[in-house]
């Protein structure tokens, strides 16, 4: 009996530190993929976060350039035949302030070249613009009756970019003219349109239907071993393809942007698996490194809902005219495009008034523009006299306002014409 003490104590001295190691060893390794989860989902939502920055950054971007673009389509419809050399001062300046538009054509109803500006001139002599339009002919001919845009797919140029390439009808059903190209360069433009603090350590791709246009394909010895986290699709035409952006991390920047706590837990569990103070130790620091990336997510939800309030305060801008606070030309259109679409669902006159103040050129000139404002300041005030407060009333521009409303029968319509034009004669 007194041998059998002995081999008990023996076996169990063995069996104790082998399973106590068993155990501090599974701790270990559960810990291990706990902390790993961790920084994964943190890493996850920093790329998130920050693919939402850039979204909103491109969408900005796209829609002022393209609104810019517009515009010079107008100008063109507007002056008809303009000079041709003072059409290429305002390319120039136009590519001198955005060096991402590698070119400008202005092209007939047939889709024939009239004027070239920049870079456009090569792919207009190499044929490339004629034979991508062709296949875009369906397209175009419907923007002619309307406000709209066609985007073509990205071409390759000789510089080892890609262009795209936006058209924009010169006026309107009877007024068409033809066709505004405007030509820009891929890689410039997503450099010029996306801060780079929102890319600092992340990497940018994006694609079309043609495959990867930005940035070049990498070299077949590039082993940086990308991991693409997050995208969203950028559809600018509503053609159905458009444009896939996607951020991902390479192997360096992800250990850059993580911690050495995971392999730390996993080496010190091992070798000191008994000891409770490191796994406390390991334990407090997981909680700190968690309330440190909580407290780093909360800071870019702040800046999320500082850029917004900013968006919607540069949108009300955009949309309204500041010296009545009418919705202006723009914003008028957007209202018009939902009235007419409640219309079709409602039993009710749609009627649009355009309202347009005689001699006020005169009133101008001779009484000057304090008083010319403070007129068309009036108008809205008379205007809430005779409206619902359902009805619309936006300025069109100048000394024009718009007026939408819905009414029961022709008759009440006209009866509030007489109405309007009571009120702005007293």
């Amino acid at each position: 009996m007194t041998k059998a003490m002995p081999q008990r104590r023996s076996r169990r001295s063995v069996v104790l530190p082998v399973l106590a190691l068993i155990v501090g060893l599974v701790a270990t390794l559960w810990f291990y993929q706990s902390l790993e989860n961790l920084e994964e989902k943190a890493v996850m939502r920093h790329v998130e976060q920050l693919a939402r920055f850039v979204r909103i950054d491109v969408l900005h971007s796209v829609d002022y350039h393209i609104e810019l673009q517009q515009r010079a389509a107008e100008r063109l419809a507007r002056n008809g035949d303009v000079e041709r050399q003072a059409w290429h001062a305002d390319m120039q300046m136009l590519r001198a302030g955005y060096p991402f538009y590698h070119g400008f054509a202005v092209l007939d109803p047939d889709l024939q070249t009239r004027w070239v500006d920049g870079g456009a001139d090569l792919l207009v002599r190499s044929g490339t613009v004629s034979s991508v339009l062709d296949e875009y002919r369906e397209a175009l001919a419907e923007i002619v009756d309307s406000r709209g845009f066609v985007v073509i797919h990205p071409q390759p140029i000789d510089v080892g970019d890609y262009v795209i390439t936006f058209v924009h009808s010169i006026g309107v059903g009877e007024d068409h003219r033809g066709f505004l190209a405007v030509f820009m360069t891929v890689a410039d433009a997503a450099t010029a349109m996306v801060s780079d603090s929102f890319l600092e350590g992340l990497d940018l791709r994006i694609s079309s239907s043609q495959g990867q246009i930005y940035p070049a394909a990498p070299m077949p010895g590039d082993q940086r071993g990308i991991e693409w986290l997050d995208a969203f699709h950028l559809d600018l035409d509503g053609d159905g393809t458009g444009f896939r952006f996607e951020f991902g991390l390479a192997e360096a920047d992800r250990r850059e942007l993580g911690s050495r706590l995971p392999e730390a837990a996993l080496a010190g569990g091992a070798v000191v698996s008994v000891m409770l103070s490191i796994i406390v130790f390991l334990g407090l620091n997981a909680s700190d490194q968690a309330r440190s990336l909580q407290s780093s997510n909360k800071l870019l939800e702040q800046e999320i809902r500082e850029r917004e309030l900013a968006e919607e305060e540069l949108e009300f801008l955009v949309t309204h005219d500041p010296l009545t606070g009418l919705p202006n030309r723009t914003g008028s259109t957007r209202y018009l495009e939902r009235f007419l679409s409640e219309g079709e669902r409602q039993q009710q006159q749609l009627a649009l008034l355009f309202l347009d103040l005689d001699q006020f050129k005169d009133i101008n000139d001779s009484l000057g523009h304090q008083l010319g404002d403070q007129l068309l300041c009036e108008i809205p005030r008379r205007l809430a006299g005779v409206l619902k407060e359902r009805d619309f009333v936006g300025r069109h521009g100048g000394d024009e306002f718009l007026i939408a409303v819905r009414r029961g029968n022709r008759e009440q319509i006209e009866q509030l014409v007489l109405n309007i034009l009571r009120s702005m004669d007293t």
